[in-house]
């Protein structure tokens, strides 16, 4: 699927979620077109098949597509999150800027999970941020996850998050 798509709604920040698979590190022209207002998106992907130039560019779409927090999961997502930032830079010298985190060492249900009930934007696009987007890169066993998830969020994530 090159376009994100509505697999849910959390009503924690009262966000809709979409789901995204990509076999490449390019985000297709309209995308994000269902998507009104602002937009936090999870990238799950591994950073050590992707070069600087890709993550740049990457990063540069997400925002001019209107994302305004970037949770980065997998491996090397210190690195993906660190040319996310540079980028913003370059993009926004005056801010605001991107709101970004990385997250190497918990599994990918952990990551989805914060990036619905913790990833909170710049109070600047706090009231017109209503979706976060998995996005899976290049495998469709994170794929599945993110949908899974997604479209159950109170249900999927009751196992993460027990006591």
């Amino acid at each position: 699927m090159s376009t994100a798509h509505k697999l849910g709604h959390s009503e924690f920040g009262s966000r809709d979620l979409y789901a995204l698979y990509l076999r490449h590190f390019k985000i297709p022209p309209d995308t994000f077109r269902e998507i009104n207002g602002h937009f936090i998106a999870c990238l799950a992907m591994d950073g050590t098949e992707a070069t600087d130039e890709e993550i740049k560019t990457l990063a540069a779409d997400l925002m001019q597509a209107g994302c305004v927090y970037i949770c980065c999961w997998g491996l090397d997502s210190e690195r993906v999150h660190n040319l996310i930032d540079q980028e913003d830079l370059v993009l926004h010298p005056s801010g605001p800027w991107n709101m970004t985190t990385w997250q190497n060492d918990v599994p990918l249900a952990e990551a989805l999970w914060f990036s619905i009930n913790s990833a909170w934007p710049d109070p600047q696009f706090e009231e017109s941020t209503h979706a976060v987007v998995g996005i899976s890169f290049k495998n469709p066993e994170w794929s599945d996850q993110v949908s899974e998830a997604f479209a159950n969020p109170t249900g999927f994530f009751q196992p993460v998050h027990k006591s």
